[in-house]
């Protein structure tokens, strides 16, 4: 048991380690934790991070409730956006919403106080959006919120009226709205006012964002021939549906939409494929995208799993473009922007050890540097000297296993039918030893009946006649002659079968011990009850599940303009009622009889050749592995040089 967990530990490590797969360098899409600065004790609590790469959209969203004046509405300019502590550059790619939803159900404390001094609570929704990140836009994104502005424009407007007042009093002395000799109106001042209440530091930071950008990465991968390579990739959007962004994926400049292998199964290894579709429970060979939504945001992110076969083709620099659909406001239509996939792999050949279960001669590396457009040269050479090397002796071992295996079903076979016959002689043997000895008075003529019946059961017959007694003449003078001077044994029923047996038990055991039947058919045959409705159908029966063909396992003769059953037209049919003579009708007889022994003696020849075939096999597999041993250590040398190149490059 121990050696065998061993075992199978190994083999899965093997196929596990054949399967690889690479996730992107975004290490999330999102990350929320306490504000450091703040430790989360006073706004803003927390700090989200964003992980975006460029040429993707951002989405900032700010909530806070605030109290306001009962009867009034807060202002637009309630919440103010900054980045870095400035205010946000004006760009069409920068998207603003607020809302303002007014709370009166919500029992919480906020609630409460507002009832008590006849304010009111409102929620306020702030929207942030970029569209097509660019490297300045990475940075930190402040949602400041302002409370209880209302009061601070009441007390400017009444200090207004005031010098509004005292200006009319003393018109001499216009000096209150002079500054520096320039005189000012009233609207003027008002608007004074305004602004000098928005720029006013009366903001308080709510909530902080963090858009960092994920810079392009180069990631090296080894893999063996008729591995699994699974590349995750993700794009974030915020367009109108995910169907205006789609991805074509590109293996050496060369786009994958018609295919990549054209080798046997795509390139993939068969052991490797049928534990993929037993583990993972996949219907479908690579290559195929599998996409994936984010539950919190259906429709804001693709992401893409793309599995692909390492044969030669795939081997290199593996890249991924998006295609994206956008409104332009500035020309009023639809445009596509191409957007690459900052990360780039490169897939490097090694040596595929996935059937040297217990000798570690490779090991999955992951190199830093990439080889140069001029070296991969030697990379597809070392890519199909892999490739030949391993399919070579997956061949073999494909073919040494389903050899193993069935030796292993007939020897599985032998075995349980001489257990099963040893084990019911056994059970018999024991039953009856307990069962009460009985004395049964046999006459003679039961003790014959039991001789005759087991005597019969024993007789074959190459031909069975089913034939009515008022037809029996002419088949005993004319059609029993062509068979039997053939050396054919021909059973007739009334001739052959003992009298002293059961007729129903004895037709039945005729029919299973004959090769092959000729029903002479005609009216009054149809009207035999018993023909028709018991050995017509024993006959049809035995014949469709014949080893012969249906148009040599049986013949009907037709002797009168009689209708035939509808399953016989599957079956051979000679009808005596044309104009052909009875000696041709005859000859046609004698050609049916001939025809039908060759196909038996073909039949002979093929179970012979059945029985042979597992022993060639056996010879064939050993003479293949002697040559094989000869060729893989030619290919094995040559490997090893291109390995060395391939160190050499990646050192």
């Amino acid at each position: 048991m121990y050696i065998w967990n061993l075992s199978k530990g190994e083999v899965v490590r093997r196929f596990q380690e054949n399967i690889i797969e690479v996730d992107e360098s975004r290490p999330d899409f999102e990350k929320v934790r306490v504000h450091p600065l703040t430790g989360g004790k006073t706004p803003p609590l927390l700090l989200y991070e964003i992980f975006r790469y460029r040429d993707e959209d951002a989405e900032f969203t700010c909530e806070r409730q605030i109290l306001w004046l009962s009867g009034g509405r807060p202002y637009v300019q309630q919440v103010v956006w900054r980045k870095n502590g400035k205010p946000l550059p004006r760009s069409l790619r920068f998207r603003q919403e607020l809302t303002f939803t007014e709370l009166t159900e919500d029992q919480n404390l906020l609630t409460k106080i507002a009832k008590e001094h006849h304010l009111s609570v409102y929620k306020i929704t702030a929207t942030l959006t970029i569209y097509l990140i660019k490297s300045y836009d990475f940075g930190n994104y402040t949602c400041h919120v302002a409370e209880m502005v209302q009061n601070s424009i009441q007390e400017w407007m009444v200090f207004l009226n005031e010098r509004i007042q005292a200006s009319k009093a003393h018109s001499d002395f216009p000096g209150s709205f002079q500054h520096q000799g320039e005189s000012k109106s009233t609207e003027e001042n008002k608007n004074e006012l305004s602004v000098k209440t928005s720029v006013e530091d009366m903001y308080t930071p709510s909530h902080e964002f963090r858009l960092i950008e994920v810079h392009p990465s180069q990631m090296t991968r080894q893999a063996p021939p008729g591995a699994i390579l699974v590349f995750k990739t993700s794009y974030w959007h915020l367009s109108e549906s995910n169907d205006d962004v789609s991805e074509e994926y590109f293996i050496n400049e060369q786009s994958t939409q018609m295919g990549t292998c054209n080798r046997r199964l795509n390139g993939c290894s068969v052991f490797l494929l049928l534990y993929w579709f037993y583990s993972y429970e996949y219907t479908i060979f690579p290559p195929f995208v599998q996409n994936y939504q984010l539950k919190a945001f259906p429709d804001r992110a693709k992401i893409h799993h793309h599995h692909h076969c390492l044969c030669e083709k795939t081997y290199g620099h593996h890249s991924i473009y998006y295609l994206r659909r956008f409104y332009n406001s500035r020309k009023k239509k639809y445009e596509l922007l191409e957007v690459y996939h900052p990360d780039d792999l490169v897939v490097l050949p090694r040596e595929q050890d996935m059937l040297y279960l217990f000798q570690n001669r490779t090991s999955n590396v992951n190199n830093e540097q990439c080889p140069t457009t001029s070296d991969m040269h030697f990379v597809n050479m070392a890519a199909n000297a892999f490739t030949s090397l391993y399919e070579s002796n997956e061949k073999y071992v494909a073919g040494l296993g389903m050899f193993v295996s069935f030796i292993i079903l007939w020897l599985s076979r032998r075995l349980i039918r001489v257990i099963g016959n040893f084990g019911g002689r056994m059970i018999l043997d024991q039953t009856v030893a307990f069962l009460p000895r009985l004395e049964h008075r046999q006459t003679e003529n039961q003790q014959g009946m039991e001789d005759a019946k087991t005597k019969f059961s024993k007789k074959h017959f190459d031909f069975f006649l089913s034939v009515t007694d008022s037809d029996a003449e002419l088949v005993t003078g004319q059609i029993l002659p062509i068979l039997e001077a053939r050396g054919h044994k021909v059973c007739l029923p009334d001739r052959d079968i003992p009298p002293n047996l059961q007729v129903i038990s004895a037709l039945s055991t005729a029919v299973d011990n004959s090769d092959r039947y000729i029903v002479i058919l005609s009216s009054e045959y149809l009207k035999d009850r018993f023909k028709r409705n018991l050995e017509l159908d024993m006959i049809g029966n035995k014949a469709s599940c014949s080893d012969i063909s249906p148009q040599s396992s049986l013949l009907c003769i037709k002797l009168d303009d009689c209708e035939l059953l509808p399953w016989m037209k599957s079956f051979q049919v000679h009808d005596w009622t044309t104009f052909l003579s009875r000696e041709n009708q005859l000859n046609r007889l004698s050609r049916w009889v001939q025809l039908g022994t060759k196909q038996n003696a073909k039949r002979e020849c093929y179970e012979l050749v059945f029985i042979l075939i597992p022993f060639i096999c056996l010879f064939v597999f050993s003479v293949i592995f002697v040559q094989l041993l000869g060729i893989s250590n030619v290919a094995l040398s040559d490997t090893l040089i291109i390995k060395k190149l391939l160190l050499m490059l990646t050192a």
